[in-house]
């Protein structure tokens, strides 16, 4: 079988585009890839984003970023498929993905089945199957899901009753069985196939913008080193996909292939980029313990964030040895009744004790933060932004929570009577509370972003103590430079996202 796999270009707001948007491997297609691939199948991955990744601007509000349409449909009917999978993981870009799924079916053959799969499609089947594009749909993980559907095909037979995947009946009834077993050995996947990804693509992108800060070296590629997370965040979209179970790979697997990425590809930085890859706390330490074993001379971060209950003085200082230098925690709130709303399990002076000793050992620390929960008022907002303040975080970054389908916070606005405007316009921004209108607490945001960086400019001494070594010092130069850049923007303009990648979870996908 002909498989091919497409990461479409996303349209996002002019005000949120950042510029290393362009070297993001779509993992998820990688791991499908490799499946296939041991199957027998001859596969192709057209990364629409790492092929094209500068924007072409749509509107006065919004950019488009990615391969243009034409080269698409020139990519596809070149390939001749019979199976294409479409990635769709945020909802906030599910229109582009959409749109790709026309261009298969209008442009190249309506015969074609389309899969789309990914954290937005899992969530809302029924809408995505709507389309007339979308015969489809894979439910949580693919792998087994692809290579089921294409051994039916193979076969002459039907994929209809596949585990996790679902299509529309004639009465516009879902047909099929959502659940699937969840693969409990992650280590017996094949490796994600980044040999059909552009990965020299990603590596002239950042050299183009080595200058930006977001990273202390290049090459830098992305890494997953688990699946799920065991926890129940109210605004947050990933147990929609896996459920509230967490599966690791091994250690040694994961060192493993950080091998590989430095020999391939002289990968000189990774983002870990799970849920929650510290939930099993002896194998972070073998994780690292054998990264200090083997002197793999690579520094690391975790942009989705790290679960801050779950550290401690002798984890972070073994972390920071085996070469992480930038953590990412979802605070969320810093009012104990939003906290409790949220159902975030950790507590404030745990979590100032946590961010004061990583900074103390050299460690950047950067808070995710969320206003604007249907209940919250202003004054808990302020709580927020005064615990971002004064818990010495390095960067703060503020979301305006935003109800998602399949997430709970979706559930409790429509239960309270709040509308939530339909998905691509939850990109530009958030939906009102039962105490504020969107326009307010967006105002709030953007005030919590100047105070935040403002205090930070009363400090700049507090740089200093990330400096170790001559590369440190250059990164702190940078950061520097980045701050004076910041404090001369106009407050409505300001934007963190350069610090760290924008973390779409935290807004429910």
């Amino acid at each position: 079988m002909r498989v091919l796999l497409i990461n479409p270009p996303v349209t996002i707001s002019d005000k949120d585009y950042y510029e290393d948007i362009g070297f993001l491997p779509p993992l998820g297609l990688a791991y499908l890839a490799g499946a296939a691939a041991e199957r027998g199948d001859t596969v192709e991955v057209i990364d629409c984003l790492g092929i094209c990744p500068m924007p072409a601007k749509t509107d006065g509000e919004s950019v488009r970023c990615g391969m243009a349409a034409d080269e698409i449909v020139k990519r596809v009917n070149n390939f001749q498929p019979d199976v294409v999978g479409i990635t769709c993981p945020y909802t906030a870009n599910a229109s582009d993905a959409l749109e790709a799924a026309r261009l298969v079916k209008d442009e190249c053959s309506r015969r074609t089945p389309v899969i789309m799969g990914g954290s937005h499609a899992s969530t809302n089947p029924g809408t995505v199957l709507s389309n007339e594009n979308v015969d489809f749909v894979a439910v949580g993980e693919g792998e087994g899901v692809l290579t089921d559907f294409c051994f039916a095909l193979e076969k002459g037979g039907s994929p209809v009753g596949i585990p996790g995947l679902v299509s529309l009946g004639g009465d516009g009834e879902l047909v099929g069985e959502r659940s699937r077993p969840r693969i409990r050995d992650l280590d017996s996947l094949p490796l994600p196939r980044r040999d059909l990804l552009p990965m020299a693509e990603y590596f002239r992108f950042q050299q183009l913008h080595k200058e930006r800060i977001n990273n202390m070296r290049i090459p830098k590629t992305t890494l997953i080193t688990s699946r799920g997370c065991p926890e129940n965040c109210v605004f947050c979209a990933s147990r929609c996909t896996w459920g509230r179970s967490w599966v690791g790979r091994s250690a040694e697997s994961v060192v493993d292939e950080i091998e590989k990425l430095v020999r391939d590809y002289g990968v000189r930085e990774v983002d870990f980029l799970d849920d929650s890859m510290s939930v099993s706390r002896s194998r972070l330490q073998t994780m690292c313990e054998l990264m200090i074993d083997k002197k793999l001379d690579v520094k690391w971060t975790t942009p989705n964030g790290i679960a801050i209950w779950s550290l401690d003085e002798d984890i972070l200082k073994l972390m920071k040895k085996a070469g992480c230098y930038r953590l990412t925690f979802g605070i969320e709130s810093g009012n104990t009744e939003t906290l409790a709303f949220i159902r975030k399990r950790y507590t404030y002076d745990h979590a100032r004790k946590i961010i004061t000793y990583a900074n103390r050992v050299g460690l950047w620390t950067v808070g995710t933060l969320i206003i604007g929960f249907p209940y919250e008022t202003r004054e808990q907002m302020e709580d927020t932004i005064d615990f971002a303040i004064d818990s010495n975080l390095d960067m703060a970054v503020f979301y305006c929570a935003a109800p998602f389908p399949g997430t709970d916070l979706y559930d409790i606005c429509v239960k309270e009577g709040i509308e939530v405007p339909d998905y691509t316009s939850l990109m530009i921004g958030g939906v009102r509370s039962v105490n504020l209108d969107a326009g307010q607490i967006e105002s709030v945001r953007e005030e919590a972003n100047s105070r935040f960086i403002k205090n930070l400019s009363r400090r700049p001494w507090k740089l200093l103590g990330k400096i170790r070594n001559l590369e440190d010092f250059r990164f702190v130069l940078r950061v520097g430079t980045y701050g004076l850049k910041l404090l001369r923007t106009p407050s409505g303009e300001k934007s963190t996202t350069a610090f760290l990648y924008a973390d779409k979870k935290k807004r429910g996908q």
